[in-house]
């Protein structure tokens, strides 16, 4: 019989998992955790109530970006003039952990759905024209609306706030046969497997790569930004 192939991300926090599927009889497949640094500078330690808009794509950036707004000591009063829009439950939950307020989170974080959330949100897509919009992101790149906004008469900024190391071999191959769907599962243990995972694959989307594989959540929170995605899971544990 041949052993079922169980996908998911590599780090301290699940180490008892990797250990469980292989004691059960599995063949796991690990990827790493994506490794990087935080940028300096930039649009970020200007005047943020220069813009109307804040869109995050990722927890990376929610975190570096409330790393430079430390190191610089900013006032984050900024704020009160300024929408925010979060590419998902867990990045939002990233910003107010910090005390800051997302007013918008799309239920689909495709550019297309997050460009329709914010113009259903302003009250038409013709309502965004000369809107000055500071996307924030971080890895490889993103999914944000930058050109549809663009197209539809808003300023738009884009910066990239975390740079990603290169992988290694090893980590390559694995990467290169999960792209090449040589797994029959993917386990997301937390909801930031699924940012981890999406930043790997990038360009690819998550939809596409997981498609016709079984997929797993083992809570709530990972179950939500896989859905925010299009992607179709379960709730459960590793070992159903």
């Amino acid at each position: 019989m041949q052993e079922r192939v169980t996908a998911l991300i590599s780090k301290a926090s699940n180490r008892s998992v990797v250990s469980a599927l292989k004691d059960r009889g599995d063949q796991v497949l690990t990827l790493p955790e994506p490794v990087g640094e935080t940028r300096s500078g930039g649009n970020v330690s200007a005047d943020i109530g220069s813009f109307e808009w804040i869109l995050f794509g990722d927890i990376r950036a929610a975190d570096g970006f409330v790393s430079r707004l430390e190191e610089s000591e900013a006032d984050l009063s900024g704020f009160d003039s300024v929408f925010v829009c979060s590419a998902g439950e867990a990045v939002a939950d990233r910003l107010r952990f910090s005390e800051i307020h997302t007013d918008l989170i799309p239920l689909d974080v495709s550019s297309k759905g997050v460009l329709e959330s914010i113009a259903k949100y302003c009250g038409g897509i013709e309502t965004l024209g000369e809107m000055r919009f500071l996307l924030l992101f971080s890895g490889s790149g993103h999914f944000l609306p930058a050109a549809e906004l663009t197209a539809a008469g808003a300023r738009v900024v884009e910066e990239r706030i975390w740079d990603p190391m290169q992988l290694s071999t090893a980590d390559s191959r694995s990467l290169a046969l999960v792209k090449g769907g040589a797994f029959d599962r993917f386990v997301f243990v937390a909801a930031a497997d699924v940012y981890d995972l999406a930043e790997l694959i990038y360009p690819a989307n998550l939809h596409e790569t997981l498609e016709g594989s079984e997929v797993i959540a083992e809570d709530s929170q990972a179950w939500g930004a896989l859905r925010e995605r299009s992607v179709v899971a379960r709730i459960g544990k590793h070992s159903d």
